[in-house]
């Protein structure tokens, strides 16, 4: 995940030009992110798709 991640930044970079702050910014949210997916022991909510309106 993190090479996906790293790739983002290195566009971020080179296409859009965004500022260095901005780019960790992003990457720092992005790692967080993907290490929350990841995490198995994750809580989902305990309601069926169905039940949510």
């Amino acid at each position: 995940m993190h090479g996906l991640i790293a790739d983002f930044i290195h566009y971020l970079n080179v296409e859009r030009g965004l500022a260095k702050a901005t780019q960790t910014s992003y990457q720092q949210d992005l790692i967080t992110f993907s290490a929350w997916l990841a995490d198995p022991k994750k809580r989902t909510f305990p309601e069926e798709f169905g039940t949510i309106q």
